[in-house]
């Protein structure tokens, strides 16, 4: 009967827990930016750190009849798959610079990385200095050191609220990435590196998915209120 009333059953949604004054923050957060337009989200740099899996093609479903079992029957992994993390970041005009990390990020290792990396892609799409640079809230990122070298830089980092990957779209477009790469042999650090850079530098489906995720962030915004700071489908 629940088939018949178009109530097949799915899976539940993994989402982070909020409180109420997590939901509180949230929807504060979307109110002071509930009217920023398309055109306001393209002056954004977004950024993220993410881990990325060496592992086999991973398939979600075969057709298997009769024949002998083979190896596209198999998903083939190991038991401690090893894991490389990547800093990266995007805005509607493309990806910008993809950095391997080694070991876990920390304020010694991502300064530099913003020297190097994320000033000249700010320069690069802002040379009028009108551009935002958004990322999470990690201590890392919000160090006593960091606030100093945002103000002496003059980055105008986007305000943030915790617990809100929805409003962080990168963390969509690492996601997407991992699609990709999951029909790929990722099986070693190597071909996982290899890999990760061909998506991100030369997959041509890249740049119109940039475009795609900025042009969402005001529905998220305004999704956002109208949850009153509660969870959202992104």
């Amino acid at each position: 009967r629940l088939l018949e009333a178009g109530r097949p059953a799915r899976k539940p949604i993994k989402k982070q827990l909020l409180t109420e004054a997590m939901k509180t923050k949230r929807l504060t957060w979307a109110k002071k930016y509930e009217n920023w337009t398309v055109e306001d989200w393209k002056r954004v740099l977004f950024s993220d750190e993410s881990h990325f899996i060496a592992q086999g093609q991973q398939i979600r479903f075969i057709r298997k009849g009769n024949e002998k079992l083979n190896s596209s029957h198999v998903v083939q992994a190991t038991k401690h798959p090893p894991k490389k993390m990547f800093w990266g970041c995007f805005s509607y005009y493309g990806v910008g610079p993809l950095v391997p990390v080694t070991g876990m990020m920390n304020s010694e290792k991502y300064q530099p990385i913003l020297v190097e990396r994320m000033l000249p892609e700010m320069k690069k799409r802002w040379p009028n200095g009108e551009g935002f640079f958004q990322q999470d809230l990690a201590s890392c990122h919000t160090s006593k050191n960091m606030v100093k070298f945002f103000k002496e830089s003059h980055v105008t980092v986007l305000d943030r609220s915790g617990n809100s990957p929805e409003i962080n779209p990168i963390e969509n477009l690492w996601a997407i990435c991992k699609n990709w790469m999951s029909k790929l042999d990722c099986t070693t650090v190597e071909k996982l590196i290899s890999t990760i850079i061909h998506a991100w530098l030369k997959d041509k489906r890249m740049l119109s998915t940039c475009r795609d995720l900025v042009e969402s962030m005001p529905k998220r915004v305004k999704l956002l209120v109208e949850a009153k700071g509660g969870h959202i489908k992104y």
